[in-house]
């Protein structure tokens, strides 16, 4: 039941594209560094950016939490946000409370029964079959409210390769996204410091 995605950013390139193991690219993530009225990232439903934006994700510069947008801000439709937030400031976590539909969509606050997750750094837990490397900063695995986890990532240290990130529910689309979205926020995050 669980699925593996290796993320991949090329050398000298900024943008991402997450690839199901074996498979051809599934998504492409645009990635603004500089500061702007755009996404810092943002996931596009297909292997180009020529496709619609699924997810996207604001860094503010000097904070710690981030805004997740599901749905496309180009498309005139409405978004529903998310906060993606870090506790305490010395903390390695980082939480979001999402909405589901009884179709596991995201939907706005307060329509659907709400659901908490955690990303948590990690030492002990990889993607089984990949390298680990205990001296990085971006192993995670992200943690339900009932403490399973549903998610690992396992950074690599390869260049070009971002890491290996392994689903182990299928909750659908939405949740995938979700799942990917936060990830490459943390990484961006560790990255921009």
């Amino acid at each position: 039941m669980s699925r593996l995605f290796q993320i991949v950013r090329p050398a000298f390139k900024l943008s991402y594209q997450i690839v199901p193991d074996g498979e051809e690219p599934l998504y492409k993530v645009k990635n603004l560094p500089l500061p702007g009225n755009r996404p810092d990232l943002a996931l596009h439903s297909g292997p180009d950016l020529a496709t619609p934006i699924l997810v996207s994700c604001y860094m503010p510069k000097f904070s710690r939490h981030c805004k997740i947008g599901f749905g496309d801000p180009t498309s005139g439709e409405p978004i529903v946000w998310e906060d993606f937030f870090k506790p305490k400031k010395s903390s390695c976590e980082r939480n979001i409370s999402v909405s589901f539909s009884s179709g596991d969509v995201v939907s706005e606050t307060g329509k659907g029964e709400r659901e908490q997750f955690t990303w948590k750094r990690t030492n002990h837990v990889c993607v089984p079959g990949k390298k680990f490397h205990a001296a990085t900063k971006r192993n995670r695995k992200l943690i339900d409210e009932r403490g399973e986890v549903v998610a690992i990532f396992t950074h690599d240290l390869k260049v070009g390769v971002e890491g290996w990130l392994q689903i182990n529910v299928d909750r659908g689309r939405d949740f995938d996204v979700l799942v990917m979205i936060t990830v490459l926020a943390i990484c961006e995050k560790i990255r921009r410091q």
